[in-house]
């Protein structure tokens, strides 16, 4: 089960052969003031699994969030075109950070079992370079940078405009599939991802 609204994470799983079921995830909740960005993801991502509506299901459960970080500060999903437009003209010119967490645990009769939750986060830095005013204001007539940390997608519009400098891809996507590599071993779910039980073992339903 899936505990997310991304259309990406869906995408990802389901390239790596899993069948994914979808689950309304626990609510988000604003940063509190100076808090950083891994802590944040980290907790974010742990209450979008406990929150998440799991009634008369049992599986495996994963949930995610991804925030971008400039200077220590956080950038979340912009409101409205105008807070996207402010968030990439901050980041132009610049390299900035992408943090993504994902949390994973088990859910028996419909309730999650809470101690055996395991979370993880990854960092990846990307820069970015100037964007054409052109370009930008076609973008922001779009609706591509909704529900996207940042106000963009770098394997989208902005790939033309971002580039990543460290770290991983999927990372800046927002599903490290690394990370949830570990935490499907750490959870017991299985040992080799090229197994038979990567397909077998996630929930359909």
């Amino acid at each position: 089960m899936l505990a997310s609204s991304s259309p990406r994470r869906r995408e990802i799983l389901e390239g790596a052969g899993f069948q994914v079921a979808l689950v309304t995830p626990g609510p988000e909740q604003e940063p509190a003031k100076g808090e950083e960005p891994k802590g944040y993801v980290l907790g974010q991502s742990r209450a979008k699994a406990l929150g998440a509506e799991v009634e008369g299901r049992s599986g495996v459960l994963l949930s995610g969030d991804t925030v971008v970080s400039l200077d220590g500060g956080i950038l979340g999903k912009p409101e409205d075109a105008e807070e996207a437009r402010a968030m990439l003209q901050k980041l132009m010119g610049r390299r900035h950070e992408v943090w993504s967490a994902l949390a994973m645990g088990r859910v028996e009769g419909g309730r999650l079992c809470s101690q055996g939750l395991v979370c993880g986060a990854r960092c990846a830095q990307v820069r970015f370079g100037e964007i054409p005013e052109e370009a930008l204001e076609a973008y922001l007539a779009g609706e591509e940078w909704k529900d996207k940390a940042g106000g963009y997608g770098i394997q989208a519009w902005a790939g033309a405009f971002a580039s990543l400098v460290e770290g991983r891809l999927d990372t800046v996507v927002g599903l490290p599939m690394d990370l949830f590599w570990a935490l499907w071993k750490e959870l017991g779910a299985g040992e080799d991802p090229d197994e038979p039980l990567r397909r077998s073992s996630w929930p359909r339903s």
